[in-house]
């Protein structure tokens, strides 16, 4: 794991700080993103007595303007990312939504990949040499 970069939402408590220790133990590099920048500057310390490297990032989206994600389909809404959730806290934040697909169509829990997207666009056919096969 030392060449890992792992963030982690929820950092100072339970699994979160959890998963926290163990990954700054296998020397990984950890930003720990949650509310409290104690508790979070607690969790730094032991992820760097165990060995590892810590980032602090306190966040919370009752401070935020906005908010941005690119999952699929309906994954927002299960994870309390989507507007409803998140405005309770902050009725004036702004959601924004990026998927390949949209979120509400027959399409909408397929993952967006860039070769994916390439290929459905008819990028790929510009791509490569003349007479020759698509590439990268």
């Amino acid at each position: 794991m030392r060449e890992q970069v792992i963030v982690i939402t929820g950092a100072p408590s339970g699994i979160g700080r959890a998963v926290a220790r163990e990954c700054g133990r296998r020397g990984a590099r950890v930003g720990l993103v949650a509310r409290n920048h104690e508790a979070l500057e607690n969790a730094a310390r032991e992820i760097r007595d165990a060995g590892g490297d810590a980032l602090v990032c306190p966040a919370d989206v009752a401070d935020a303007d906005a908010v941005v994600n690119n999952l699929r389909g309906g994954v927002p809404g299960k994870l309390g990312l989507d507007y409803k959730s998140l405005a309770r806290g902050n009725p004036a934040l702004v959601c924004l939504h990026v998927s390949a697909y949209g979120r509400d169509n027959e399409r909408a829990s397929w993952p967006g990949y860039d070769f994916a997207m390439q290929a459905e666009t008819g990028l790929m056919d510009l791509t490569g040499e003349p007479g020759g096969a698509p590439c990268r």
